[in-house]
């Protein structure tokens, strides 16, 4: 849905709201007023709004945006270059750029560093989530996407060509030159996590795909989570994001993110501790979802049915 004007954005709300959305989601290229319009229309409707804010952080957060999305927008909306880098999406030379020349004049951002600590202060106060997204950077899709060939028996022939693509542009990058950035990445990465949790910024695991990464879905999810206990957060807390903390975000904490009496009983039950191990969340033993009971076995036949679907 696209709108140019605030009366556009105003209707497109009232739209969605009518639809029975639970949420509303914007994209960068949004010019920043509009979000400003939208994020108050929405709130009218008790929607929540989550973005990647095509303007300045702190000024989002300070409109009521209640979720920044994708986490490489921190690093670089509070970076030296951050003017630099909302002209290349508002006068649209992103769209002429290479891969390369991307990831070169990322590297070129350095944090400004009073900068990024005044916004994190206002996130904080302001309880603006931040819905990280890592999993799905080319700076740790190597580490698990690509390294699990377990998951390949659910992509298409498309998605295994993506795949491929992938693991030959890694392959690529790492007889470039600029390879050292990804350890860099990674660094930043982890800083950045680890900052927003001592900050007290709410986070938000982050499961989105787009045609430019690959990932599995569901799998993502406990890929996000081993990333946030590497950028060093408690497996307890790794875990808050992915329940209490999105429950909360939806406005459903009522409902939804802990296990309590009243509330629904949708559980993942697991053959190991997480608190001890966070890798023991892919160790599945049995789901309860709408009241239906799924065993090993009926989850093992539900992937079973994926992957064979996968071949057609």
């Amino acid at each position: 849905m696209v709108v140019k004007t605030a009366d556009e954005a105003a209707r497109a709300v009232e739209s969605l709201a009518r639809a029975g959305v639970d949420h509303i989601k914007t994209e960068k290229r949004l010019a920043p007023e509009l979000l400003n319009v939208i994020i108050k229309a929405a709130h009218k409707h008790g929607l929540p709004v989550a973005a990647v804010p095509p303007a300045f952080l702190d000024d989002a957060s300070n409109a009521g945006l209640d979720c920044i999305e994708h986490f490489a927008e921190l690093h670089r909306a509070t970076s030296n270059k951050r003017e630099e880098y909302y002209a290349l999406y508002r006068d649209k030379t992103i769209d002429t750029m290479t891969v390369d020349e991307n990831y070169a004049f990322f590297e070129t951002m350095e944090i400004d560093q009073p900068y990024y600590k005044e916004t994190l202060r206002i996130m904080a106060r302001n309880k603006t989530f931040v819905c990280t997204n890592a999993a799905m950077f080319a700076t740790f899709s190597p580490d698990f996407e690509l390294a699990d060939t377990s998951r390949r028996r659910f992509n298409t022939k498309a998605e295994l060509a993506e795949v491929q693509k992938a693991i030959a542009e890694h392959e690529r990058q790492k007889q470039n030159a600029d390879y050292r950035g990804f350890a860099k990445s990674r660094e930043k990465t982890y800083r950045n996590i680890s900052d927003l949790q001592k900050a007290g910024v709410p986070l938000l695991t982050g499961t989105q795909l787009n045609p430019r990464s690959v990932g599995t879905p569901g799998a993502v999810l406990h890929d996000e989570l081993q990333i946030f206990v590497q950028a060093g957060l408690s497996p307890f807390q790794a875990l808050q994001a992915a329940t209490v903390n999105p429950a909360k975000f939806m406005k459903r904490e009522k409902d939804l993110g802990t296990i309590e009496e009243g509330k629904l009983a949708d559980l993942v039950l697991l053959d190991s501790n997480p608190l001890d191990d966070i890798a023991n969340i892919r160790r599945i033993n049995a789901v309860v979802a709408n009241g239906r009971l799924l065993t090993r076995d009926d989850l093992d036949g539900l992937l079973n049915k994926i992957a064979e679907r996968a071949k057609e």
